[in-house]
């Protein structure tokens, strides 16, 4: 007989779409990289920041 693997439970993920001008993207992005950070780092904690409250 064949062995039944469990399925594993993958955990929920949510995305957060943000529309902006691209210099301002630019801009923004200098300012992330000036602080030392990542982008995704940055709004990974705003995001837990948003959903905590």
């Amino acid at each position: 007989m064949k062995r039944v693997k469990p399925k594993k439970v993958k955990p929920e993920q949510k995305q957060i779409h943000v529309e902006m001008d691209y210099d301002l993207y630019l801009k923004f992005e200098k300012k992330i990289y000036a602080m030392g950070s990542d982008i995704s780092k940055f709004f990974r904690e705003k995001a837990i920041e948003v959903i905590n409250k």
